[in-house]
């Protein structure tokens, strides 16, 4: 009963992992050889995506490199070096090894290029990221590549190349490369350059095995005791590719374990009453000794305390670490009064800004005071003409009426007069019209002039001159 299930629960698990009932054996082939060779669209296509990648690694920015690691078509070869491996194709693999060539020549010549001519110089964190490889570097390659190969001899493509593309990260290690050779920076340029080595080694080796597992078609039948040989011959060359970026992660490793112990030392041991921590650094050494440097204002920490501290620096596997102290000899001393100094200079940075800022706003208020000033003008402007031509339109009408009922009128004028009171200067203003006649009116036909006019401008105090 027993053998039973485990038997059930071994064939399950033996179906849920298998990938041996989808492969594409003749497809991928096919496909991987028509994607290997480097002319034309596909030269041109790497070009572009190279230019694109030292852009974003120069800009610092990272959906651009992701951006061009999408578009490069640099995995193809290196695929197709591990698939002639597995096959023991000698012809695939030459095809493969030398558009390889091709595309690294191309890659280095394109990114030197373009950082020859950028007049951005600076290191960005996207470049100096490319220059340490580490064994987690291996990792990634290997899973990236066992990932890449399984979904190209798949008879159903997924989404799984363009993710290994960007996880793999072949192109940007290229680019650097070519930061390091246009400024001079060699050791950028053999780290960048070990950092495209490693991917390119472990994703030819990824393929290698997955296809040896699903069983591809040699082309060329090797025995036995040949492929052993070549086995152990890429065996000890993965080792050696290995062996460095081993050396690096190990120091990574070790330099992340010491800040952060450092860093727990410090918060847990260095809180004093009258005293105050104002900086801490920690300085990690591959050779020579490493350093936690802390700087404190406030009452001298005495010597003893001070030998405490340090003895208890080995609980914390600080082991050959030395502690330096930084610190005032008195409640005034060298340090406190640069801290006072730098205080003062702060407040009067302080100031100077906020005057500026004030000076800037008032600037600011008076362009808007006189724009708005200027607004109000032409509105003004504009309403005094829409009166101007509203009385000018009332005018010509009251000319009119007038001239059915007065045809004797030769002339008619219209103004504003000013009167002023002799006693207290003030002046009065009214509307006066003068009409000329052809021939002089009664004195009846000057006051119904007078009051119509009066009636239909709807001004009481209008006056009348005849003439």
């Amino acid at each position: 009963m027993k053998i039973s299930i485990l038997k059930n629960i071994y064939e399950y698990f033996k179906y849920l992992f298998d990938i041996k009932h989808d492969k594409d054996e003749e497809g991928t082939i096919e496909n991987i050889k028509k994607a290997i060779e480097f002319k034309g669209e596909n030269l041109w296509a790497l070009i572009c995506a190279i230019f694109i990648a030292s852009i974003g690694l120069n800009t610092n920015s990272t959906a651009v490199i992701i951006g061009a690691m999408l578009i490069s078509p640099l995995m193809s070869p290196i695929i197709g070096v591990g698939l002639a491996v597995g096959i023991n194709d000698f012809q695939l693999l030459k095809t493969s090894l030398k558009n390889l060539l091709i595309s690294v020549i191309a890659s280095i010549i394109t990114s030197t290029l373009y950082f020859s001519l950028s007049p951005l110089s600076e290191v960005q964190s996207e470049l100096l990221a490319r220059t340490n490889p580490t064994t987690f570097d291996v990792l990634i390659a290997l899973f990236g590549g066992i990932a890449g190969i399984m979904a190209h001899t798949r008879k159903e493509k997924s989404n799984v190349i363009p993710g290994v593309a960007i996880a793999t990260a072949l192109m940007p290690p290229l680019c650097t490369a070519g930061y390091g050779l246009a400024t001079g920076n060699f050791l950028f340029f053999i780290g960048a350059f070990y950092l495209f080595f490693i991917n390119s080694v472990f994703i030819c080796i990824a393929t290698i095995f997955i296809v040896k597992y699903l069983g591809f078609k040699e082309v060329q039948y090797i025995d036995s005791k040949r492929q052993k040989t070549i086995n152990k011959y890429i065996f000890i060359f993965a080792i050696i590719t290995i062996l460095p970026s081993t050396y690096t992660a190990w120091n990574l490793i070790n330099e992340s374990l010491f800040k952060s112990r450092a860093i727990k030392f410090v918060n847990e041991n260095t809180k004093f009453q009258n005293t105050k921590l104002i900086n801490s650094k920690f300085n990690y050494m591959k050779t020579g000794t490493s350093f936690i440097e802390v700087t404190f204002i406030g009452e001298t920490i005495q010597d003893k305390t001070i030998i405490a501290l340090k003895s208890l620096m080995e609980s914390y596997k600080l082991k050959n670490v030395e502690l330096i102290v930084n610190q005032s000899k008195n409640n005034m001393g060298e340090i406190e009064k640069q801290f006072s100094k730098m205080n003062e200079k702060l407040k009067y940075q302080l100031i100077e800004e906020l005057y500026k800022n004030n000076n800037e706003e008032i600037k600011n208020k008076d362009l808007k005071i006189k724009a708005l000033e200027k607004n109000i003008n032409n509105y003004k402007n504009e309403i005094k003409n829409i009166k101007q031509k509203n009385a000018d339109n009332n005018m010509n009408r009251l000319i009119k009426e007038l001239s059915v009922f007065y045809p004797n009128i030769q002339s008619f004028s219209y103004s504003t007069a000013t009167k002023k009171d002799s006693s207290n200067l003030k002046s009065n203003y009214y509307p006066l019209v003068v009409i000329k006649w052809k021939e002089k009116p009664n004195s009846i036909d000057k006051d119904r002039v007078l009051q119509f006019l009066r009636v239909r401008t709807v001004q009481g105090n209008l006056e009348l001159i005849n003439m």
